[in-house]
């Protein structure tokens, strides 16, 4: 916003109503070239950042997929259904049957998709440490004899 009048109160209303910044006359172009810049960048941030969700849409949403069986149906349901619990999954399966890609699915239509995903691949750690990374642990003391 650029306004000959300057006031507190002014700049205050015109950011509580979408001004990016509030300039007073006479212009400072070096500030306004400043502050141009800065609201092209939000923009182009905004625009990587639609197109990002969008990409994640396709890879993650239920076009990734591939089938049409009446198996394939139950697990478009189940993963439509879990996703907005705050439920514990395990997805278990054969090398290469999508496990994945499933739990991918899974997060990114829950509440929590806004959250890093982290997916853990049991089979490669030994019981203890997978037990730990699952429930946690806590180190005992046992009293001195």
């Amino acid at each position: 916003m650029i306004t000959a009048f300057s006031s507190l109160q002014t700049a205050i209303d015109a950011m509580k109503k979408g001004a990016d910044d509030y300039l007073t006359k006479p212009v400072n172009i070096e500030e306004l070239e400043l502050i141009l810049k800065k609201i092209w960048e939000k923009q182009l941030l905004i625009l990587q950042n639609r197109e990002l969700r969008q990409q994640l849409d396709d890879k993650y949403g239920f076009s990734g997929f591939i089938g049409n069986t009446p198996e394939m149906q139950l697990i478009f349901k189940t993963i439509t259904e879990i996703a907005p619990t705050a439920a514990s999954v395990l997805i278990y399966g054969e090398t290469g049957t999508g496990k994945e890609l499933v739990a991918h699915a899974i997060h990114h239509n829950s509440d929590r998709n806004n959250t890093p995903f982290l997916a853990l691949h049991c089979a490669s750690l030994s019981e203890g440490v997978l037990e730990s990374e699952l429930f946690g642990h806590e180190k005992v003391l046992l009293p001195a004899r």
